[in-house]
Parts: structure tokens; sequence; C-alpha cells
């Protein structure tokens, strides 16, 4: 046995130290400091803290506190979630002097191993209206007057578009088909107006070939001389008939009004007819227009001609006022023709952003639903909330793998997608962020 003593007696001094070091509370005393796995390493990492997160579009007053976005598909959850290994614990074996937890794990700044550490893919969603803004406007001005090349002009030096609706049985006498189609060859839209503006559809007893006369075959006519089928329709003197309308919904996807029904819905009139100087309804115009983009709502304007022509006509420097003062709004307010913000309102409603498919590395999302394919042909702006800041941005790809401008605004990632297509959301590399900065905007 005097040879086995001296080995006991080492296992034993052995063990004690070993339990010894098992009692230092975590790394108590220890001079190594405890350590935090990064987030673009591919092991397990730490949920990112409530505070590096940036706040919900919906806190944003330029979002409104009502445009909170549809929820889409996110396949499997959020994996970052509660099911973390070291969330809440310290990596360096147990918490810090004092028993106090651990520091809040530092967000990586370009996050690119981790997609869903970036975005919070269970807030998919469409925006209100397009680029994310909170309202919209659209002006409108009918009958078709010479002057409504002056107009244009207005707006196109806005970088604006506007909507004429237009007499067909008038033009020849008034302008000409050729000076339509310029029009709408400059982005601007032309609609109908009736094939005569000489019958008050809001009488009951019109029958029903008087009707089609003056709204279908109208539509009928201006789509047979301008090459393009006019999508919406405003009725004279905004007069009409349940069968009217009706008929007219039947061919036109969108009907202008005085009232559609919603209280952040207003039609402001550029006329004299509805205040007793011009001063007094520019000054109208712009007290509704501020009201629409505080309720996120949407501006109708309807003005004839300027200048002295046409009915109750305006001036070139009303118009020129009124989108002056529009300009404050820029980073809140979408201006843009009667059709364009009737159509992404529509189709809005008939359509989901959805994620089809995730990694840790990208993640997939389609504009899907059972929407009207020959209406809804536009893009929808997609808008995902981001989680962490980023230095590199994100990058955005088509299915062919063409790059898509991106930009984040008010805590979302915006991207404009197209019904029934999908988009790719990749985290992008600090030197490709660089190369497109014209196209990726950091959080502000």
């Amino acid at each position: 046995m005097p040879t086995r003593q001296p080995l006991l007696h080492g296992l034993i001094i052995a063990l004690v130290a070993s339990l010894s070091a098992c009692g230092g509370g975590g790394g108590g005393g220890s001079d190594k400091p405890s350590t935090i796995t990064p987030v673009t390493q591919t092991s397990p990492d730490p949920a990112p803290s409530q505070g590096s997160q940036q706040p919900d579009g919906n806190a944003n007053p330029d979002q409104g506190g009502d445009d909170k976005p549809d929820t889409g598909g996110n396949p499997g959850g959020d994996p970052g979630n509660g099911s973390d290994p070291g969330n809440g614990s310290d990596p360096g074996g147990g918490s810090g002097p004092g028993n106090e937890p651990p520091p809040d794990p530092v967000p990586d700044p370009v996050c690119k191993s981790t997609i869903d550490k970036c975005l919070d893919l269970s807030k998919v969603g469409i925006s209100r209206y397009k680029s994310g803004k909170k309202a919209a406007a659209s002006y409108t001005f009918d009958d078709g007057y010479r002057t409504s090349d002056r107009i244009a002009t207005i707006f196109e030096e806005a970088g604006l578009r506007a909507t004429f609706y237009i007499v067909p049985t008038t033009v020849e006498a008034t302008t000409s088909w050729e000076f339509w189609q310029g029009i709408i060859a400059k982005g601007h839209e032309v609609g109908n107006h009736s094939m005569t503006h000489t019958i008050d559809m809001s009488d009951p007893t019109l029958t029903d070939q008087v009707l089609e006369t003056e709204i279908t075959e109208a539509q009928k006519l201006l789509e047979q001389k301008l090459g393009t089928r006019p999508l919406t329709m405003a009725f004279p003197w905004h007069h009409y008939t349940p069968k009217a309308l009706e008929i007219a919904s039947r061919t036109h996807f969108s009907v202008r009004k005085l009232d559609i029904g919603e209280s952040n819905y207003a039609f402001a009139f550029f006329d004299l007819a509805h205040a007793p100087t011009l001063e007094e309804a520019l000054v109208d115009a712009n007290t509704q227009l501020s009201q629409m983009v505080d309720q996120g709502g949407w501006l109708v304007a309807g003005g004839h001609g300027v200048d002295g022509d046409g009915w109750s006509p305006v001036t070139s420097q009303f118009l020129k006022d009124h989108l002056a003062f529009a300009r404050q709004f820029e980073s809140r307010l979408w201006i843009d023709t009667y059709a364009n913000v009737a159509r992404y309102r529509t189709c809005r409603t008939q359509l989901a952003a959805e994620v089809v498919a995730s990694s840790s590395t990208k993640v997939i999302v389609a504009l899907q639903g059972q929407y009207d394919a020959a209406l809804c042909t536009e893009p929808l702006t997609v808008a995902i909330p981001v989680k962490d800041a980023l230095t590199g941005g994100f990058k955005v790809s088509d299915r062919h793998g063409a790059e898509l401008p991106a930009k984040v605004v008010g805590g979302k990632l915006l991207v404009n997608v197209r019904p029934g297509e999908e988009v790719t959301i990749e985290a992008a590399s600090q030197s490709s962020a660089l190369r497109k900065a014209s196209t990726l905007s950091k959080l502000r």
C-alpha cells in the first residue's frame, strides 16, 4: 500500500482544486472578461436588446398611428426570440460581480448572418400609400379647355402629374385629339367626362340607352381616338343616379365623387363658385390639404381652366401657390393622378405581402391574393419594420437577380413590388452600400 498513498493523495488535491474553481461564481474574481458572441457569427447569437431596436413605423408621426401594415406570413416564427441558448445567460459562465445581469448584447452593424435580427418578419405589410407616404392628393380638371396644356406644364415643372376629364364631342372644337395625345404622353391622365356634357344624369327618367351613350360609348370613342382606354370617370356637375353609377362602374374602375363615405377624404373646389375670392379659395384648399395630411387621408381637387379660360377659372398663380404649399408635406404626401391613387387604394385591399421563404441570410417576400390582374399592374410599396441599425443597408433583387431600389424610412424598409411577383432581401455589405448610396438610405 505504500506505493498507492501518494497517488490517492494527489487525486484528492486535484479534486479539491477543481471544486474550488467551480465555486467561483461564474468568473467572479477572475481577470478574464466574459464575452458576447457577435450576431455575425454562425453560432447561436443573443437576441438584440430592446434598447437597440428602432421604433415601429406606426409610432412615427409621418406614418400615422392607424397605418399598421397588414401582417404577412412568417414561416417558423422568429428563431431568435425565446429559443436562443445565450438569451439571458453569460457565455463566460454566469453573472458578473455583485450578481448583476449581463450587459445587453451589442447589435452587429451589418447583421448579415441572420436576417430576422434585422427585420421584423412578423409585420410585413403594404404601405397605405406609395413609397410609405401617409396621405395622397390628386388634382383633376374638367371639360378639356385650351389652357389644359398650361395646367399640365405647371404640374410638370413641379415634378407632378394631373388628371383631365374631357368631353369627346367637344374636342375638335376646342383643342384636338393630338393635343390630348401629347398630354397623355407626358404622363397625365385623361378620363371620361360623358359624351356631350349636356345630360343631367341625376334624372331618374333617363333611359338606359341614353346613359349607355353618355357613359359607355363616350369611353369607347375616347379609347379609339387616344389609343388608351380611360380608367376613370367624372360625371358632369357631380350628378348621377344609382343606375348611372352602376353603368359607369361596369367599365370604369373608379368614379370621382364629392364624398366616398370616408372621414379622411376631402374634395377641394378650384373655382369661384364655392368661395367669394381666389384668396379665400386658396386658403380653403390649403386647409383641406393640411387636414388630409394630418388624418392620413386623400384630397381630390376639381377645377376647370385657368387664366380666364373656361368655367369659373382660377389662375396659373393659384395653382403654383397651392403646389408650393403642398411641397412642405413632401415627406408625407403622395401627389399623383386620380387613376394612380385610386388604383393603389383598390389593389392594396386585394393583395397581401407575405414571407414565402426565409433563411438565416435572406428572405423572399411576395405580393399575393385574389386581385384584378388587368387593373393591378403597378407596384405597391411593401413595408417591413427594421429592428437593428445597419451600416450596409439592404440589398433587394427581383426573381431574375436584378437589384431594386430600396430605402429605410420611419423605421421601415420600403420596396416597390408588382402584384404576383416576389423580391429577395439580404443585408448588403458596407462597400456595396457605399456604391448604391443613391438607392439605399440609412435609418434616420
